[in-house]
């Protein structure tokens, strides 16, 4: 019986039927090139059907239809994050010395003792710290450790500390390296799928989250949700019929029961593009966590 998930719906001529998904074949369907996504060949220069995998690209398999690599079974989970978080903490003070040294005013969720990347502004520290990510690994819910350039780097050793007033009222960048979508992945027809998970503490206070793809920006959520538990926003951008025609889906708040808001875009999927998730307080005794992401490409 035809997996009509990935059957075309063009009408068809009298008597014939078309169809896309290559396990509906008598001869079962042959890789035919293992390696980086930029070296596959051409999808109209292989027989129909016919496997790749890309192995730059969290070794999806990949098929093809004649016109575009499409995902094995529809689906292709291309990104898949939950450790380590990246924060946006709220105000805090730099500590002498090289270890235990930050501390927050406000404590978070949970004891990040495996470590996070964490948002820090410019502080006038001895060294100074450049607003940007940090790694930091927590021995309480208010006390860190800062390193230098990541897990594998030595922690910065301060001579003198000083207290900094969080950022608020701008978007800031939480994902240390964005999730790369390659180009040609998602055909003329594919789509990108995202969600996106928060934490945050039960203040009113407006919190937004925002994913980036491309050139397109997207206030994702501003909402309370309560102590300790998870908010979850998303981002679906589907292309229509055209590597650079898309429309975009996002919800307006956390747990979202329906898609939001469309918008057409021009963003060509042709080319890399790359997908950022950033935070942005209203309150600086506030604190944003991403918790978690996953992102695949459905066509």
């Amino acid at each position: 019986m035809p997996n009509f998930r990935h059957a075309k719906y063009e009408p068809q001529s009298a008597g014939s039927l078309e169809i896309d998904d290559p396990s509906t074949l008598v001869n079962p369907p042959r890789t035919v090139w293992i390696g980086p996504w930029a070296g596959r060949p051409a999808a109209n220069a292989v027989a129909f059907g016919a496997q790749i995998i890309a192995m730059d690209y969290n070794r999806t398999c990949w098929y093809s239809d004649l016109t575009d690599w499409r995902p094995v079974n529809g689906t292709a989970l291309i990104a898949l994050s939950s450790q380590p978080s990246s924060i946006l903490p709220s105000s805090g003070t730099i500590n002498t010395g090289a270890s235990g040294n930050l501390t927050l005013t406000t404590a978070l969720d949970t004891t990040y003792n495996d470590g996070a990347w964490v948002y820090l502004p410019a502080v006038a520290s001895t060294p100074a710290i450049t607003a940007g990510l940090y790694w930091v690994v927590f021995s309480s819910t208010t006390v860190g450790t800062i390193f230098t350039a990541g897990p594998a780097s030595a922690a910065i050793n301060f001579s003198a500390g000083l207290g900094y007033t969080q950022t608020t009222g701008a978007a800031l960048l939480l994902t240390p390296v964005g999730v790369p979508v390659l180009g040609g992945s998602m055909g003329l027809n594919g789509a990108l799928f995202s969600e996106w998970f928060w934490t945050r503490p039960n203040t009113a206070n407006g919190i937004t989250t925002q994913i980036n793809f491309g050139v397109d920006a997207a206030a994702t959520g501003n909402a309370t949700v309560a102590s300790s538990f998870g908010g979850r926003s998303l981002y679906h951008i589907r292309n229509r019929g055209s590597a650079a025609k898309n429309i975009r889906f996002h919800p307006a708040g956390y747990n979202p029961g329906f898609p939001g808001a469309a918008a057409y875009q021009t963003i060509n999927t042709a080319v890399n593009q790359t997908l950022t998730a950033l935070g942005q307080l209203a309150v600086a005794t506030d604190y944003l966590v991403l918790a978690g992401f996953n992102v695949s490409i459905n066509g």
